[in-house]
């Protein structure tokens, strides 16, 4: 399935499979969703602001962007919870240490998640709606479409890559906030600079941490001398640490003029949903603080999951009064 991404296909591949997508994810039809993620958001704070708390991971950052790939999608509410343990094992398997229980784990996923898809998407070929799997099923970029197997895989990765890093962006960006009580406040006083604010949570403890490539051609860097075929790891959190690229590099600063980071890649393979992932965040981000003016950590050490190559927290339960 993995092979079928276009996360790991070269061009041509790439090229003909992310023209595609590439017009679900304009910064225009993201605007368009902007009053529906501003909903779900509002929705999702009403229960924790009723107890008093919540997990925050729980109960709002795995939910919102879940909700917003799968309306997307067009795939049913009531099949939301499967996705998060589907997407769990998936993404073990890409991490950089996996067991053959990981493997197990993510070769079931696969199976269970493929077969789920293929009916789904049989379903959207008797009855097409305004979503976007019924619109890359009927996809044409100059006469050319997916294969059966190609939008099976397309969509898998759009469901597990649509949320798997969103949820981290806002859990990361809201405990970077609570560590930052100032630059929280500042936010809460200033909802304008929520576009800034998460370029620079993006670059302070982004959601994922490297990325890999097998080198086309013998290349220098530095005094080294990387050659063809070699598999290269490019350490973006460290990337976003560079004193050379920003200043004060360590330190939160919501204000900082120009964010330089790589969290989103870069290159032919610059994410294709980061626009819809930076609304998110910020409109998460804003409603988060809005809403909840007594927002705090509830527990001493927030849990991390147990990755390396994507950062984010297994829990973080807040107090909202």
């Amino acid at each position: 399935m993995a092979d079928r991404w276009m996360l790991l296909r070269d061009p041509p591949d790439h090229t003909r499979l992310r023209r595609l997508v590439n017009k679900a994810f304009t910064p225009k039809t993201v605007e368009g969703l902007v009053p529906r993620v501003a909903e779900i958001a509002h929705e999702l704070l009403q229960p924790g602001l009723k107890d008093g708390g919540m997990d925050l991971i729980e109960a709002y950052a795995f939910p919102l962007p879940v909700i917003v790939i799968a309306e997307m999608l067009g795939v049913p509410a009531a099949d939301r919870p499967k996705f998060r343990a589907w997407s769990n094992a998936l993404a073990a398997a890409l991490d950089m240490y996996w067991t053959e229980e990981v493997a197990r784990r993510a070769a079931d996923a696969t199976g269970e998640i493929w077969e789920y898809m293929s009916r789904i998407i049989l379903e959207r070929r008797r009855n097409p709606g305004p979503d976007l799997l019924s619109a890359l099923i009927h996809a044409h970029d100059q006469g050319d479409r997916l294969s059966e197997e190609e939008l099976i895989a397309m969509a898998i990765l759009l469901l597990v890559a649509g949320h798997e890093t969103t949820v981290n962006l806002i859990g990361n960006g809201t405990l970077a906030l609570l560590t930052h009580p100032d630059q929280m406040e500042l936010l809460r006083r200033q909802p304008w600079r929520a576009a800034q604010a998460v370029e620079e949570l993006l670059r302070y403890d982004p959601p994922v941490q490297m990325t890999a490539r097998i080198v086309a051609e013998d290349v220098a860097f530095g005094d080294k001398l990387i050659r063809k075929g070699d598999l290269v790891t490019a350490v973006i959190g460290s990337a976003n640490r560079d004193p050379e690229a920003n200043a004060d590099p360590d330190g939160l600063d919501i204000t900082r003029e120009e964010v330089r980071h790589m969290a989103f890649g870069g290159g032919i393979h610059y994410c294709v949903g980061a626009p819809l992932a930076r609304r998110e965040a910020q409109i998460a981000l804003v409603a988060l603080l809005k809403e909840a003016p007594a927002l705090r950590l509830a527990c001493e050490s927030p849990l991390w999951r147990p990755a390396v190559l994507f950062r984010g927290l297994a829990s973080l339960p807040v107090a909202l009064g």
